[in-house]
């Protein structure tokens, strides 16, 4: 009969406690420092491109519309308690309703959503807030780390097997 050493166990427990962890949100990202605000940046510098291609490229808004979502969102990322984030909003040249936040700052939406919203400020403001939120709460970026992690975990709990 062949028996299983301690060590093998350990570790595949030791992966599926940290794996609970991380999905459930017990384990959080460490705060960011410059290093991590880089890296969170690059994330979204990275993924913008892909995204604005998917979706029919940059739309530029006539300008009197434009001057006025801009002011919004400026407004809104005036009062963010992440000052030192350079935030960006991209308009997408999309009929799709739709809004994102990527890693880093930047926010973008889709004509579709700008047009359906019209002139009201307020549905404007929820849209932009809801996505800046996001970037506040860094959701993008510990999502990113925390796929991180299990990938790391499983890839040593297959190593330990």
């Amino acid at each position: 009969m062949k028996t299983v050493g301690f060590g093998k166990w350990f570790w595949l427990a030791l992966v599926m406690v940290l794996t609970l962890a991380l999905q459930f949100g017990v384990v959080q990202a460490a705060p960011m420092d410059s290093f991590g605000e880089r890296f969170e940046r690059s994330l979204g510098r990275g993924t913008a491109p892909e995204i604005v291609k998917e979706y029919g490229g940059e739309y530029v808004l006539p300008i009197k519309e434009r001057l006025w979502v801009e002011e919004i969102f400026r407004r809104l990322i005036a009062v963010t308690d992440r000052q030192n984030l350079e935030y960006t909003l991209t308009v997408l040249n999309s009929s799709d309703l739709n809004a994102f936040a990527l890693p880093g700052g930047y926010v973008l939406v889709t004509k579709g959503l700008v047009n359906a919203i019209g002139d009201d400020e307020a549905k404007l403001s929820a849209v932009l807030a809801h996505e800046i939120a996001h970037i506040e709460k860094k959701h993008g970026v510990n999502g990113v780390l925390r796929q991180m992690g299990l990938t790391v975990l499983f890839e040593v709990g297959a190593i330990a097997l």
